[in-house]
């Protein structure tokens, strides 16, 4: 859990001063990210139209935007993904300050079953994503 520290302290103050703009703390350092450009946010366009065409929120998970993800990587760290898949009782693992624990988040590569009168199967890969050959 967030230790009140100047590191969990300092990433609060910049979420606070940089509106659109994503703090986390990865492996013990602050990252800070800003808003999205047009190619990124054409991209998160993109994965929320077709998750939306293939009917995946009827299949259980949940697809949202500006979620934090606790990481299992130190005590403080924590990041705020663009696109997140969710399962569907992701409310019920708030850890605190709007981060929620790893096991409700789909990570990528892995599938995700949609109903049989869809006609498609849907997977999440990462490295398409992160090539932009998705």
């Amino acid at each position: 859990m967030l230790h009140e520290s100047s590191l969990a302290d300092a990433a609060d103050r910049l979420w606070e001063e940089l509106p659109g703009h994503r703090v986390g703390i990865l492996n013990g350092s602050i990252v800070v990210t800003p808003p999205p450009d047009g190619s990124r946010q054409e991209t998160l366009t993109w994965l929320v139209e077709e998750f939306s065409r293939a009917q995946a929120g009827k299949a259980g998970p949940k697809y949202l935007s500006g979620i934090a993800l606790w990481l299992p990587t130190g005590p403080d760290d924590y990041a705020v993904p663009d696109f997140s898949l969710v399962e569907a009782d992701f409310k019920d693992a708030l850890v605190e300050k709007n981060c929620y624990a790893p096991h409700v988040f789909r990570l990528g590569g892995q599938s995700v079953p949609v109903p049989e009168s869809v006609g498609v199967t849907l997977e999440l890969s990462v490295d398409a994503l992160l090539d932009g050959d998705g």
